[in-house]
């Protein structure tokens, strides 16, 4: 593992469930775990209907694998 490559990421795939009542839930389910780097790219916040709305944008650096597209990456609590 590189110095640069200090977060581990799960990484998932989502899919809809159909509940009882045949509303859709989300679900996701692990597929792999890489080592790989997170930075912060910008940030900024709105007002949005009296609430303030904050964005995070993140860059996040993996290894190269075409098993990765459409994949969800998870460190931690993020996602």
């Amino acid at each position: 593992m590189s110095g640069r490559r200090r977060h581990l990421f799960t990484l998932e795939t989502r899919t809809e469930v159909l509940d009882s009542f045949g509303d859709a839930d989300l679900s996701y389910t692990t597929l792999s775990t890489a080592w790989g780097q997170l930075e912060a790219v910008s940030a900024r916040e709105r007002s949005e209907s009296q609430q303030v709305k904050a964005e995070v944008s993140h860059r996040i650096t993996l290894r190269y694998s075409s098993s990765y597209a459409g994949l969800t990456a998870r460190t931690g609590s993020r996602s």
